[in-house]
């Protein structure tokens, strides 16, 4: 059984992310986000402890301003990062389903049964 408290629900793990965690592994010292938490305190950064857990888990993706912090934390240029940041959100936004199917116009919903002809 792992250390900790255990996980209430098991999260999704997002393959999208992979390429973008596997730059700040490289990047950080020990591949391990207390280094990256550890250097961002002392570059006086906050960065929320919870969301780069649940990144570099490859459960969430971060906001933009919060993943150039993790890049200065580690003393690299917001920029570097920036590509592989942008293509995660694209994969990541693709993946998720559409809005459901509704009805495009009024033409395509069903008429109104009973007297209500004239509404």
């Amino acid at each position: 059984m792992p250390p900790g408290r255990p996980r209430k629900h098991d999260r999704e793990r997002h393959a999208e992310l992979q390429e973008l965690v596997c730059w700040f592994e490289r990047h950080a010292e020990f591949s391990n986000p207390r280094s990256l938490l550890s250097a961002s305190a002392r570059r006086g950064f906050p960065l929320p402890k919870n969301g780069v857990y649940e990144f570099f888990r490859r459960e969430r993706l971060l906001d933009w301003q919060t993943t150039a912090l993790m890049a200065d934390a580690l003393g690299q240029e917001a920029g570097a990062v920036q590509e592989l940041w942008q293509r995660a959100k694209q994969s990541m936004r693709t993946k998720q389903p559409p809005w459901q199917a509704g009805a495009a116009s009024w033409d395509d919903l069903p008429m109104p049964e009973g007297g209500c002809g004239n509404c």
